[in-house]
């Protein structure tokens, strides 16, 4: 809702380079976090402020990448094109699995210590490269028209336009519709992501 409003507003560009830059943050700074022994109840306070950071930037980044995608394609493959984003979220996923792999290699003792901050500090790297290839990304011409339309139809109607006056399920029908679709595709796979999880936790380690 934030950054969909501010991408229908300000532009696609502006929004995925926010949301990038707020991931990187995020995700460095976790590996930044002095352990419990040194600020206490602080550490798990930063990580759940941070993780909130991240989680915020990741859902708008899914979004946002795919308009942004489908608004550049061509209409024949708009769904194709647009369905690329959830493969490059899954892909990273399944990459990260193999970096924490690597990671777990390591005696427990340094793991604990400091083994487990490199994933994280080491976001950065790809949060910059990112960015770097998103700044000489321009704008979507489907935006670039829209506003264009959407100025001289202001200037137009200024004087004439009215209050909308239907109701607020009939303004967001179609939003909180998607909403329920998203959490029915949505809720399930991240239960069964934590389940997995616990399971293989409990009983192979």
């Amino acid at each position: 809702m934030f950054f969909g409003h501010l991408g229908d507003k300000h532009g696609r560009k502006n929004v995925i380079m926010a949301t990038i830059a707020l991931m990187g943050i995020s995700t460095t700074l976790i590996g930044f976090i002095p352990s419990y022994a040194v600020i206490g109840v602080w550490a798990p306070i930063c990580l759940v402020a941070l993780r909130f950071m991240q989680g915020f930037g990741a859902g708008a980044e899914l979004s946002g990448g795919t308009v942004m995608l489908g608004e550049y394609a061509p209409s024949k493959r708009r769904g194709l094109v647009s369905s690329v984003i959830a493969l490059g979220s899954n892909s990273g996923t399944l990459l990260a699995s193999f970096v924490w792999l690597l990671m777990v290699q390591m005696d427990e003792a340094s793991f604990k210590e400091w083994g487990w901050r490199v994933p994280f500090m080491g976001s950065i790297l790809i949060a910059l490269f990112a960015v770097y290839i998103r700044f000489h990304v321009k704008e979507t011409p489907v935006f670039e028209k829209q506003k264009n339309e959407m100025m001289k139809l202001r200037l137009n109607n200024e004087k004439h336009m009215k209050k909308d006056e239907r109701s607020f399920w009939q303004r967001s029908r179609a939003f909180w519709t998607m909403v329920g679709l998203r959490i029915g595709e949505n809720g399930p796979s991240y239960l069964a992501q934590g389940f997995i999880v616990g399971y293989v936790t409990k009983f192979y380690f």
